[in-house]
Formats: structure tokens, sequence, C-alpha cells
């Protein structure tokens, strides 16, 4: 499915704001058949049960309870890939 076909799909039922992305794997970078759908009307989703043809489920995007650790320095509030402090050994 492509992410064109979705947003039309959404703009005929009445979703005309909604962004939609493929999911794609961490590992591989391959494209999975999951896809996002941000909107500013949340609720008109739920009451979408088929899209393209095909049955769909909405869920929403669960957020994690717990701050960002980063692997490098060990500090919290971002990642490794935003890092610029020096290195730290985790079993020292």
């Amino acid at each position: 499915m492509s992410v064109n076909d979705i947003k039309e799909d959404l703009v005929s039922q009445g979703i005309a704001d909604a962004e939609v992305q493929q999911m794609t794997s961490r590992t591989t970078k391959k494209p999975l058949p999951l896809f996002l759908v941000k909107t500013k009307m949340p609720e008109k989703l739920t009451e979408i049960q088929r899209l393209a043809m095909l049955t769909v489920s909405f869920e929403r995007k669960k957020k994690s309870s717990e701050p960002s650790q980063c692997y490098r320095c060990q500090r919290y509030g971002h990642t490794q890939r935003n890092c610029r402090l020096a290195e730290r050994c985790v079993k020292c």
C-alpha cells in the first residue's frame, strides 16, 4: 500500500489534515506494513473500520514513562545520537 492511497482514502472519509508516514525497521531500514497517521481529529479515526478495502485498527502511539538515557555518557534527557559529552564506562 502506498502512503498516497491511504491519504486519499482518509480525505474521502472526511479527514483532510492527515499526515501519513510508513514505519521502517530499525535494523534493516526496510518498510514495514505499519503506518503512522497524525491528525488534529483523532476521534474521527476511531470511527473508520475500512481503509482502501482493508479492515484497519487505530492505536494511539505509546509514550515511554521513563526519561530517555544516553548510552554514551549515561545521563538522562537525550540520546547518544545527540550526545556531545565524553564517553563514560558503565562497568567502572
